[in-house]
């Protein structure tokens, strides 16, 4: 089954992240890397150049969103072991 195109505006704020709970943005972040493998294979196996395209900037998009989660795990990683004097 291919992946819904994501929509060109699909995307989430630093406040959006810094709202969430630790463990909803650690779900996040699985779910959001699952939808990057879904779009990596459905470009990868589009016969279609237009469609192949298509799906790789949904991956794409989707990665900054991923890196966007990560940048704020990181960030709260490194205010705990601050707070931690390590």
């Amino acid at each position: 089954m291919k992946p819904k195109h994501m929509s060109i505006t699909a995307n989430v704020t630093e406040e959006q992240l810094r709202a969430m709970p630790a463990g909803k943005l650690e779900k996040l972040r699985n779910t959001i890397w699952n939808i990057v493998e879904a779009y990596e294979a459905a470009s990868a196996s589009s016969k279609q150049a237009s469609t192949a395209t298509a799906y790789k900037l949904d991956e794409m998009q989707a990665k900054g969103i991923a890196m966007k989660i990560m940048a704020e795990i990181n960030r709260r990683k490194a205010e705990a072991a601050g707070a931690a004097g390590i």
